[in-house]
């Protein structure tokens, strides 16, 4: 009975989580120009209240160690995201020359 509960939940959330981003996803309006939600910018969590992040920071640790199938992912993502952030980052710093103002 608890796993059926358990599985009716994960599908309520895995309905809900596309749901949202129907409503949120980027339609293409006039010119081709993508018309939707902006995204979040970098370092947003460093706004939220400090509660938040110590009481956040140390459960997300902790699900990831017990749940392995939530942990692992989550720690590739957070690896991916700082890559990317550093790339970028260090991309803006020294300036791109191979992109023109004709955008190629």
């Amino acid at each position: 009975m608890l796993l059926a509960l358990l599985a009716v939940g994960v599908l309520c959330v895995i309905v809900w989580g596309y749901r949202m981003w129907w409503q949120r996803r980027p339609t293409r309006v006039g010119r081709g120009a993508l018309v939707g939600a902006p995204p979040v910018p970098r370092g947003a969590w460093q706004q939220l209240p400090p509660w938040t992040i110590v009481v956040g920071v140390p459960l997300v640790i902790a699900l990831g160690w017990v749940i392995p199938l939530f942990g692992i992912p989550l720690a590739g993502f957070l690896l991916v995201d700082i890559l990317v952030g550093a790339w970028r980052s260090r991309r803006g710093r020294a300036g791109d020359p191979g992109l023109t103002a004709a955008g190629g």
